[in-house]
């Protein structure tokens, strides 16, 4: 039916807004592991460490008490329709508030579970918790438990001229619930910003709902160009990301304004009003 191949289209939009929940394990940011384990080489390590220098650097990031911001996705299948989000994330816990004022709706993540409140868009509230704050936050998450990092390669963005340096971000097998996702990381050679991203989605329940076969385990790869950056409290962060499909495709962009690492998170903020549904959705594809 037209309508159902409508709502696969937009709802395909969204699913490239994705992150994967890697980002929503409860442990302490501070808690560092062995550097030495999550790189391929040293050269891998110079190169990484460079970008998170660029960046402002890991302490500095890691001992703010809080990510806020606004972030709004414009699909290009329906533009009159904003995802726009008001988003506190706690530093450590990474417990999460979101306030979305044009539906009335909240997401919170509590440290142990994630609830929709209002919520009425096809991403589950556990897909979409750390969505926004996982992309624009990656020079830094790479210093998560369990992140692997490979060799540094030279690769373009699609067809562009500009070579970039290239380092894939996996995970070990035991982290998170969608373990076979990647980031690859395209860093300026000579200032190490940190350009753009190549990744898959993988989450199961958004491919179910998508009615896709059982065989199709991914999609994409897609690609996430950071257009523009700023300095806030020190760390230079992205104000625009477009998404590209494989092909080049326009798959719609996403803005980001008011960031703040100061903000203290209220632990009344994850507090669960009555009528907060429990998001039981699932990584894993139903058999």
């Amino acid at each position: 039916m037209k309508t159902k191949n409508i709502f696969k289209i937009g709802f395909l939009i969204m699913v490239l807004m994705s992150c994967k929940e890697k980002s929503v394990k409860t442990e302490s940011i501070t808690s560092v592991p062995v550097l030495e384990s999550r790189y391929e080489s040293t050269e891998t390590k110079r190169v990484i460490e460079k970008m998170i220098t660029a960046h402002g650097g890991l302490i500095n990031w890691k001992n703010k008490p809080s990510i806020s911001y606004v972030h709004t996705f414009v699909s290009p299948f329906d533009p009159s329709d904003p995802w726009t989000s008001h988003e506190i994330i706690e530093q450590g816990r990474r417990r999460v508030y979101q306030n979305w004022p044009l539906d009335s709706a909240e997401i919170i993540y509590n440290g142990k579970e994630f609830y929709g409140v209002n919520w009425k868009r096809s991403n589950p509230p556990k897909f979409t918790a750390h969505l926004a704050m996982y992309f624009s936050n990656l020079p830094w998450l790479t210093q998560d438990n369990g992140v692997k990092l490979g060799e540094v390669r030279r690769r373009k963005i699609l067809d562009e001229p500009k070579e970039y340096l290239a380092v894939k971000m996996t995970f070990k097998d035991d982290v998170g619930e969608s373990s076979d996702d990647y980031y690859d990381l395209l860093i300026d050679p000579e200032t190490y910003t940190l350009m753009a991203v190549e990744y898959i989605m993988t989450y199961g329940a958004l491919l179910d709902l998508m009615e896709l076969p059982k065989e199709v385990k991914f999609l994409g790869p897609f690609i996430k160009k950071m257009e523009n950056y700023v300095s806030i409290e020190g760390l230079k962060m992205p104000t625009k990301l477009v998404t590209l499909g494989p092909k080049g495709e326009d798959y719609g962009f996403h803005t980001y304004k008011n960031w703040s690492f100061s903000k203290s998170f209220n632990d009344e903020l994850v507090l669960l009003p009555e009528n907060a549904q429990l998001d039981s959705s699932s990584s894993k594809r139903n058999e």
